[in-house]
């Protein structure tokens, strides 16, 4: 029979009372606890994400080219990773910064660690990528000079449609391979379904189209949505070295893309100067090279250097240098 707790009942009440209190009580220590681990977890997430950002960013020192020609290379994390990219123009020569995201199973929403600042390397990228494999591609910049390494990363599938020769030339001497996520077709049919398509005509529905002069793709722009990449191509004294920006504008976003290339402009004024100096100072050596006025020029045309308009004047006049350089007996570079 159950005993019915009357008003009267003191000792019963007492009794209901410190057990609803401690319910309570523990209740709010279990709510307590579980905020301070969730916020631990993240505090340590926040660190284990600025590691491994420095991680992805010290991948990139060994991928300097030692030669002219560009390569590949893959990258493999251990769990699904976003990395986020962004460019800062500066009074130097500006900057490239890296954030990244690690899935866990513990924290579900996540954001980047601290961010890694790069001010050596010219990353081009979009402004997110997210998976387990990354490839970079690294090229030279040669303008005509080498004035930078560009290293472009990216993640997934990219098929280019109907390339010219130079084109195909630059991907197979790259190393296209089924862990470089590159494929060359025909026609866009012909690509993987889950493929971002690079097209060299105007076919619509492509990821990127892109424009061009020549078989060696020299100069020109990328089309992607609303925003057009215009591009001037690396020169060389080797005719199978691989071009260079027109990878940098099917692989970045719009602002990353437009940032590290005034980046790259604001190096090539500073070489140009030394440059400049050089040929002044072998010519009273007894090599005149008469290249001093043309590097001159190379270096402001560089330095004033805006936006699409301005390139052309930059690529005339370094194929001029170029040319005159390598007819000499003592070459400047």
């Amino acid at each position: 029979m159950i005993r019915k707790i009357s008003l009267n009942d003191k000792k019963a009440i007492e009794m209901s009372f410190v057990w609803i209190f401690a319910i309570v009580i523990g209740a709010m220590i279990v709510i307590l606890a579980l905020y301070l681990a969730s916020q631990l977890t993240k505090q340590q997430t926040f660190q284990v994400n600025t590691v491994s950002a420095k991680g992805f960013v010290n991948m990139m020192d060994p991928l300097q080219t030692t030669v002219e020609q560009g390569k590949i290379e893959p990258v493999r994390m251990n769990t699904l990773t976003k990395v986020f990219v962004e460019c800062e123009e500066d009074s130097d020569y500006g900057v490239s910064k890296v954030g990244l995201i690690q899935q866990t199973a513990f924290v579900k929403e996540q954001k980047p660690g601290a961010f890694v600042s790069i001010r050596n390397n010219y990353l081009f990228s979009e402004d997110e990528i997210e998976g387990k494999y990354f490839n970079f591609i690294t090229v030279p910049f040669q303008m005509p000079f080498k004035a930078a390494d560009m290293i472009i990363v990216y993640s997934g599938y990219y098929c280019f449609v109907n390339p010219p020769s130079g084109i195909k030339s630059d991907l197979r001497a790259l190393g296209i391979s089924n862990s470089s996520g590159l494929e060359i077709k025909d026609s866009k049919t012909q690509c993987s379904k889950d493929s971002k398509t690079v097209c060299f005509e105007q076919v619509s529905g492509c990821d990127a189209n892109v424009f061009c002069d020549g078989e060696s793709c020299e100069q020109g722009y990328v089309k992607k949505g609303t925003k057009s990449l215009y591009f001037i191509n690396g020169l060389t004294s080797y005719g199978d070295a691989v071009n260079s920006m027109v990878y940098a504008a099917v692989f970045s976003s719009s602002d990353n893309y437009n940032c590290n290339q005034k980046r790259i402009f604001k190096r090539l004024q500073a070489l140009s100067s030394l440059y400049a100096q050089k040929a002044r100072f072998v010519s009273g050596r007894g090599c005149n090279t008469g290249l001093a006025g043309d590097l001159d020029v190379l270096g402001e045309l560089a330095g004033n250097f805006k936006d699409a308009k301005d390139l052309s004047g930059i690529y005339e006049k370094a194929k001029e240098i170029n040319q005159k350089n390598e007819v000499l007996q003592c070459q400047l570079f």
